[in-house]
């Protein structure tokens, strides 16, 4: 009885971690493609995200521009590397921080009144200022679920 309780328990934990298996990379490749996606878009038309960023009236033109060419190409890096084991926290991290700027970004834009394409990814159907919030906030999410299933795989801090 008590084997058998055991075993049954064993099974179970082997089928959690199948589940945390599958959920991390399903996670993880939905982060990617989302941020590579985003990045395509605006790889492609460099001078719309330029007018997209500095439409925030946040940072100078010249900030602008090197936003317009840098952001896209880190968030290809950072795709690329969510899916690697060796850069998964920095990867995590980085996108992370980049949703919060986002959020703030965003946010700062609806609070002053401003009527602007968000930029995110390219020029679509214009997104309210609360889809676009909502989205980061559930991919922030999405990165900390990643971190709590990782979170024995992470480094140590001693």
């Amino acid at each position: 009885m008590r084997n058998e309780k055991s075993l049954r328990f064993k099974r179970r934990l082997e089928e959690m971690e199948k589940l945390k298996f599958y959920l991390n990379w399903i996670l993880r490749c939905v982060l990617a493609i989302t941020f590579v996606y985003a990045a395509i878009s605006k790889i492609f038309y460099p001078n719309e995200f330029f007018n997209n960023i500095r439409n925030y009236q946040l940072i100078p033109d010249y900030l602008s521009y090197v936003t317009a060419y840098f952001l896209p190409a880190f968030e290809i890096v950072v795709a690329i590397l969510i899916l690697t084991k060796r850069f998964f926290t920095i990867s995590t991290l980085s996108i992370t921080f980049m949703l919060l700027i986002f959020i703030l970004a965003i946010s700062s834009a609806w609070v002053r009144g401003l009527d602007i394409n968000c930029g995110c990814f390219g020029s679509g159907a214009p997104e309210g200022y609360e889809m676009v919030i909502l989205r980061d906030i559930a991919l922030i999410v999405l990165c900390i679920i990643l971190f709590l299933i990782n979170k024995k795989n992470l480094p140590r801090c001693t």
